[in-house]
């Protein structure tokens, strides 16, 4: 299994959510869900859902939201 690794930048200490979605906007998995400090953190999404299930080839989008944040990017399934 191939796994995306996803690099976010914390800018200010707080709670924040990472989540993936299918480009329809229909929530697949929730990598993140903790405070943190500001700094860099990595995460793997490795194309599974929150069911289990495999997810097929194509684009998702995943949103960190926190602290005065929302940012949203592209990113390739592809395996």
């Amino acid at each position: 299994t191939l796994n995306t690794n996803i690099i976010v930048n914390i800018v200010e200490d707080g709670n924040y959510t990472l989540t993936v979605y299918d480009i329809s906007g229909n929530r697949i998995n929730v990598l993140a869900n903790q405070y943190l400090s500001a700094g860099q953190y990595s995460y793997q999404f490795d194309g599974i859902d929150s069911n289990g299930n495999q997810l097929s080839n194509g684009m998702y989008i995943y949103k960190l939201t926190g602290e005065n944040t929302s940012v949203s990017k592209k990113m390739m399934l592809n395996r």
